[in-house]
């Protein structure tokens, strides 16, 4: 590697461009650019082969970056991209191969923790203050899909966290070749210490007093399965969570501390339209759908509700519409109509509806037209939130005494947009989702956008609780409470005023902030109880001749709960599916108990027919290497008459129906014969026998 720059790249870099560099207006100071260069092709090792290179200038205030490229007209050498901070600090750092090398084997040539040592000593030579201030992040199991580890490092100050810092990087499982760098790192940010700040004890009495647990009925959120229809009705359970967005308490002051903005989100539904077709005779499943749509009021009917509520004039234009189902009233459907509105002079106002198309009720609007905020607002806080009542009175009358304002945030007058959100209540308990939203536009004194969320099923018992303070017992002893630093960004006026860090007491994020209010079980977002992703360490391999393999797959969250493996007993045919399941799903979290689950997902995608499901039957070679090529999509072939011959001094012994699949597995090296040309297909696996097909399926 050579660690000089060049007189030609030199030459190129100071006269070839013909014109200097400009930051905003001013020029860049002499040498800083030439520096950057200099500094960045030593930390990176950047030969000087490359006869293509671009240089950009960004700065803000105080703050100068250069971006650098380096690029091969013969398009042979990777492109080399990296932005540098004026002290030499390299914040990002991308490599892209003009041809990526498809590599012999799926099986990674670096574990995980090699390329956290090649990663730390990569941060150690372009970041070297942040080096002794990181700890990697757990990411639980690696992503099998992935050609890359995802690395990502966390800033530690004096013991404590603070995740605001961070560093990421990108390393070949194959390699070992760097590809991506990003660093979020302030220098200059100071610490506050840990003197004078409430005890552990003291912090949890402030956050009971001043955030506190809310008892809430949850709906559950589940990955989208490839079965789901978008008919399943939310079931809605009881527990004990934090429903605000405030999780922090000061560690100096003992108030709770929130840093960022309320999120307002866009009406959105269900976007599958039904439609149907009388050029065929209607079944009976398409009749009950039809006949849906004979209680939905007009298309007129929902326009003339609109105008009204709305107090839309005639030169209002409707453009367009969309009639969807809810997705939260699965029964319900909804009239999306969208207007436009000539203002003069260039300016258009849009506006979204959304109309029951059942009940004709207001679910929702959202307008969107130019705001001139050089003008001072017209509205108090005060004064914009007897408005929004008003207008709740006005179209949602009914549900005004089941509904409590959130009132989390510190709004002042000088506001120009106020944000209300009303939570729906039963008693003392909340619908977490059900909400009305109300947003006025200070400045114009309109409201901006309205948004009811509703649900109209029946809800579940409320008896047989377990008390707050069993809750907060659990949140504070089972999910964790501890010091944390986080970043405080002040805004005025929408502009950026000042940064500082604050030390806070917060919650474990790493665990579901969600205590089932009846078992006082800590559940996930679906509902089920949380399982931790923890390593998989058998105890019970070594004697196996599969145990690379049945640790490579623990690696990569493919196994069974728990420290046995058991590999030498007989594998039944739910064990095996789930590990061919977990192959192609080690990211999900389904729980590991709910079987019913993945054989509906093993049937609905092939991999199963379901009077082939035998749950607790043994799996031999040959039906173990049918699932296995239905796994990877090649049923089809598989199943081809007649065109398969005989391999195996033992073929005759394959059922016909799976000859096809035994090839192919055979000839994709999934599956292995016995050195006596032999394939024993009614041979019954052992689960070590499963770990080597899983394995195979994947790395081969």
């Amino acid at each position: 590697m050579l660690n000089k720059i060049s007189v030609l790249m030199v030459l190129s870099l100071i006269l070839g461009l013909m014109i200097p560099l400009i930051v905003f207006g001013e020029e860049v100071p002499d040498g800083q650019l030439e520096q950057a260069i200099v500094s960045v092709k030593q930390k990176l090792d950047i030969e000087d082969v490359y006869d293509k290179f671009n240089a950009r200038v960004n700065s803000l205030e105080d703050s100068t970056e250069y971006y650098l490229s380096w690029s091969d007209s013969k398009e042979k050498l990777p492109l080399i991209e990296v932005a540098t901070d004026a002290n030499g600090e390299i914040i990002s750092y991308n490599l892209y191969l003009n041809e990526t090398e498809k590599p012999d084997s799926r099986l990674p040539k670096y574990s995980r923790e090699e390329v956290d040592k090649l990663a730390r000593e990569f941060i150690k030579k372009v970041r070297q203050n942040a080096f002794g201030q990181i700890r990697l992040q757990d990411e639980g199991y690696t992503n099998i899909q992935n050609d890359y580890y995802n690395l990502e490092y966390i800033r530690i100050v004096d013991g404590i966290e603070f995740k605001d810092n961070s560093i990421n990087i990108n390393i070949s499982k194959f390699n070992s070749s760097i590809s991506s760098y990003y660093s979020n790192w302030d220098e200059e940010l100071v610490f506050p210490d840990k003197t004078n700040i409430l005890t552990l004890e003291e912090a949890e009495q402030a956050f009971k007093e001043k955030i506190g647990l809310d008892i809430l009925y949850k709906s559950p959120r589940r990955y989208l399965r490839p079965i789901d229809t978008g008919d399943n009705k939310d079931k809605y359970y009881l527990v004990y969570t934090i429903q605000g967005q405030i999780h922090s308490i000061d560690a100096k002051t003992g108030e709770p501390f929130q840093n960022g903005y309320n999120e307002i989100y866009g009406m959105g539904a269900n976007e599958a339209t039904k439609e149907s077709s009388d050029s065929a005779e209607i079944t009976p499943q398409e009749r009950e759908e039809i006949d849906k749509f004979k209680n939905l009021i007009s298309l007129e009917m929902a326009d003339q509700k609109s105008r009204e509520l709305l107090s839309l004039e005639k030169d209002v234009k409707l453009k367009s519409n969309r009639l969807n189902e809810s997705w939260k009233n699965p029964e319900g459907y909804i009239y999306s109509l969208y207007y436009e509105y000539n203002m003069g002079k260039d300016k258009t106002e849009y506006i979204e509806v959304q109309i029951d198309a059942i009940t004709k009720e207001l679910l929702g609007f959202y307008r969107s037209y130019p705001i001139d905020y050089t003008k001072s607002p017209k509205l108090s806080r005060e004064q914009a939130l007897n408005k929004a009542n008003a207008y709740l009175k006005k179209v949602d009358n009914d549900k005004v005494d089941f509904i409590e304002l959130r009132d989390e945030n510190i709004i002042d007058d000088n506001t120009e947009t106020f944000y209300f959100q009303f939570d729906r209540k039963i008693g003392d308990i909340y619908i977490e989702g059900d909400a009305i939203v109300v947003v006025i536009d200070a400045i114009n004194d309109r409201i901006m956008s309205y948004n009811s969320e509703w649900y109209r099923g029946e809800f579940s018992s409320s008896e047989g609780l377990i008390s707050i303070d069993k809750a907060y017992e659990i949140l504070f002893n089972n999910i964790g409470y501890s010091l944390e630093y986080k970043k405080e960004t002040i805004y005025e006026a929408g502009m950026l005023v000042d940064e500082k860090i604050r030390l806070v007491y917060e919650i474990n994020q790493d665990k579901p902030s969600i205590i089932d209010a009846k078992t006082g079980e800590i559940i996930d977002y679906s509902g089920e109880p949380y399982i931790k992703k923890a390593e998989i360490n058998y105890t019970d391999i070594y004697d196996s001749y599969a145990k690379d393999q049945i640790s490579l797959l623990a690696e990569n969250g493919i196994g069974f709960s728990g420290e046995m493996f058991r590999p030498k007993i007989k594998i039944i045919q739910e064990d095996y599916l789930y590990l061919l399941w977990k192959a192609n799903n080690s990211y999900r979290t389904e729980n590991e108990n709910n079987m019913d689950i993945i054989y509906e997902e093993l049937i609905a995608s092939g991999v199963l027919d379901k009077e082939e499901e035998s749950r607790k039957s043994i799996v031999t070679k040959e039906a173990a290497a049918k699932y296995a090529i239905r796994s990877i999509g090649y049923r089809e072939v598989a199943e081809i008459e007649n065109i398969y011959k005989d391999v195996f001094l033992d073929s005759k012994e394959i059922a016909t129906e799976n000859k096809g699949y035994v090839n192919i597995a055979y000839g994709l090296k999934i599956l292995l014969g016995n050195y006596t040309n032999n394939i024993n297909p009614k041979y019954e696996l052992n689960r070590e026998d499963a770990a080597t097909i899983i394995y195979n399926i994947i790395f081969k």
